[in-house]
């Protein structure tokens, strides 16, 4: 028989699996259109991103499934807490406090008419509708132990659990990235940790290419509709070209469509006006415009909010719980439910505690400019990146200090990669072989910092190079990298004449 506290365990893996189907139906439909667009590009004579072997993935299963565990780990664990908590407040109060219940059936109406009303995807507006009455249901017909855990003080599962949202909020609000450091600590120096950043950098462009806004996406594809004057429609053609808005022949087929109408320029996405802007207007500030269009095209906008909210809330939320259903089956062998509850708050506490006291650690302000010299040459691979990063913050050239020369391969991914991002702020000959090094390493973090700095350091004759890399290269992360640098060179897409 299953235990009322197993129960809850179960009802929080069905939540996550129902969040996982939709969001993969999602994902898959959405690499579905990003592949069409693809051919499109590539069939105009284009510049693709992703080059021919991701495009080949995109008609795959298997990357929509992994990537859509961006989505059923962050806002669809948000959704099964609120779904589980309505259940557990209804239990428990609901006879003589039925008003507590209000927040969320307000939140399960407005949530998604509000989703309809953006005009995002069906299938996330119908899983936000059917999701949350289905984890009601169970969780109110399986029974939610009123005091859980199984202990005389339920309270202390507040701790690990408040410290570890105290910790990503206050970290988050750094000027430096949180989870760039939290990778960099945590997972480039162990051989589990290099499996969850390689699965990470693999599936996660997948699903962030479903609900990125125009802005946001590398290349768009765009419809000229018939203009007599040529001077014109070419003049259009090179300015849409050069912020990546891709003229091609398929009306069909194309995100925006220009229209010309009494000297104003229409933009259309899909079948929705979205802008109209003077003609003029538009010669003299293309990339404002577009910006503007970008916008009022951008359905995603309040779901990447929630996504966002939910990465700092509902992710770490079920990790906290994975890791003490962990201690929990480990201690259970050994003593009694009420104890073994305790132990394992207790190990989520001290977990969590460690974890904020290493990542505040790390994360501290970055070092004296009096310090750079030793410390670049430190026994420390922690302070070693922090002159790194200290230089790079300050635009400073590492040729002019003497630092660890590392080759690709050799000693910590994290320093191989900040060292290959400050090399960008170099003027030396020597540190440009440096770069060129770094593009042949194993790591691909380090690559996309060897070519962001090909990028940064202006040099048009790396053109080639660049798109060597880009071609050839089999992570689409690396080569969103290598157009970026192209694009940072000067290189544009050429027009259809």
């Amino acid at each position: 028989m299953i235990h009322k506290q197993q129960r809850i365990i179960l009802v929080i893996i069905l939540g996550i699996a129902i969040s996982h189907v939709f969001f993969t139906l999602f994902v898959y439909q959405s690499n579905q259109a990003l592949h069409h667009q693809f051919k499109s590009i590539h069939n105009a004579g284009y510049l693709a991103v992703p080059n021919s072997l991701i495009s080949a993935e995109l008609c795959r299963i298997i990357p929509a499934i992994c990537g859509a565990l961006f989505f059923s780990t962050t806002i669809g664990a948000t959704l099964t807490f609120l779904s589980i908590a309505a259940a557990w407040i209804w239990i428990r109060w609901g006879k003589f406090l039925p008003y507590l219940i209000i927040p969320f059936i307000c939140i399960w109406i407005m949530v998604p008419l509000k989703f309809f009303n953006d005009g995002i995807h069906p299938l996330l507006i119908v899983w936000m509708i059917i999701a949350p009455p289905i984890l009601f249901t169970f969780t109110f017909k399986w029974g939610v132990p009123l005091h859980w855990p199984s202990t005389k003080y339920p309270w202390i599962i507040l701790f690990p659990l408040l410290l570890i949202l105290l910790c990503f909020g206050t970290l988050a609000r750094s000027k430096s990235d949180l989870f760039i450091d939290m990778r960099d600590l945590f997972l480039f120096n162990s051989t589990a940790g290099k499996y969850i950043s390689d699965f990470y950098y693999k599936y996660t462009l997948f699903p962030s290419e479903a609900f990125k806004s125009l802005y946001q996406k590398q290349l768009k594809t765009c419809h000229i509709e018939k203009i007599k004057n040529h001077r014109l429609k070419h003049q259009l053609e090179n300015l849409l070209c050069a912020n990546d808005y891709l003229p091609i022949a398929d009306e069909a087929s194309a995100i925006i469509i220009v229209s010309l109408m009494k000297n104003k320029l229409i933009f259309h996405n899909r079948d929705r006006e979205v802008y109209q802007i003077g003609l003029q207007t538009f010669l003299s500030q293309p990339s404002a415009v577009l910006k503007k269009v970008s916008k009022n095209s951008d359905a995603y906008f309040f779901f990447r909010r929630l996504v966002a909210i939910s990465l700092l809330t509902g992710m770490p939320v079920l990790l906290l719980l994975i890791l003490y259903s962990c201690f929990y089956t480990l201690t259970s062998f050994f003593f009694r439910p009420s104890r073994s509850s305790v132990i394992a708050f207790l190990g989520c506490f001290i977990f969590v505690g460690w974890f904020t006291i290493m990542l505040g650690i790390y994360r501290h302000p970055l070092c004296q400019e009096k310090d750079l010299s030793s410390n670049l040459v430190s026994p420390s691979w922690q302070l070693r990146i922090k002159a790194i990063k200290t230089l790079i913050g300050r635009s400073l050239d590492i040729a002019e200090y003497h630092f660890l020369l590392l080759t690709p391969g050799n000693g910590s991914p994290s320093e191989r990669y900040w060292t290959a991002k400050a090399l960008g702020f170099s003027k030396k000959s020597e540190t440009f072989a440096l770069i060129h090094t770094f593009l042949e390493d194993p790591h691909l973090n380090v690559q996309c910092m060897a070519l962001e700095a090909l990028g940064r350091r202006g040099n048009k004759a790396t053109w080639s190079t660049i798109l060597n890399q880009l071609n050839s290269s089999s992570s689409w992360y690396v080569q969103w990298y290598a157009y970026k640098a192209l694009r940072n060179l000067g290189w544009k897409q050429r027009p259809l004449h």
